[in-house]
């Protein structure tokens, strides 16, 4: 996994869906490549919800994540971070699977054309009924395969 951003960025109609985040909110963004046999095999956007909801659902979570700000350690998923913080809290999730093309952007930060078509998975993980992560995962054809472990 390569970091290419992480930031605070205020709600997008996605994080607005699916963290119910409110206007003028600060969201954590993370922004990755995940590689598999030495190519770039898929795109990762994550978002936790605010601090201060983190802080009071799951303030493990919010700890987490304010110690993997700018720890030099090496790159990891958010949701690496939130299962690691998660040992004692009782997590679910859904997740949706659809067909798309890269674009422009996505295309250039994976080297493909912007016409080649992709999966796009997306997440989102509650505590309760509280969403406390959402997450993009752009997979173009032809990547390799990613190995995937369900655990907790």
């Amino acid at each position: 996994m390569r970091a290419l951003l992480r930031t605070v960025e205020e709600p997008t109609d996605f994080t607005t869906q699916h963290l119910l985040a409110p206007a003028r909110a600060e969201l954590r963004f993370w922004e990755s490549v995940l590689s598999g046999e030495g190519t770039a095999a898929a795109l990762s956007h994550e978002w936790a919800a605010p601090d201060g909801l983190l802080d009071r659902v799951h303030p493990d979570f919010a700890r987490a994540l304010r110690e993997t700000d700018g720890d030099g350690r090496p790159a990891v998923s958010m949701l690496s971070v939130l299962v690691g913080a998660s040992r004692e809290t009782a997590l679910s999730a859904h997740s949706g699977i659809t067909a798309t093309l890269l674009g422009r952007r996505r295309g250039d930060q994976l080297g493909r054309p912007a016409d080649t078509p992709a999966v796009l998975v997306t997440q989102v993980v509650r505590v309760g009924e509280v969403p406390v992560l959402a997450a993009k995962h752009m997979l173009p054809t032809g990547a390799p395969a990613l190995p995937v472990l369900h655990s907790h």
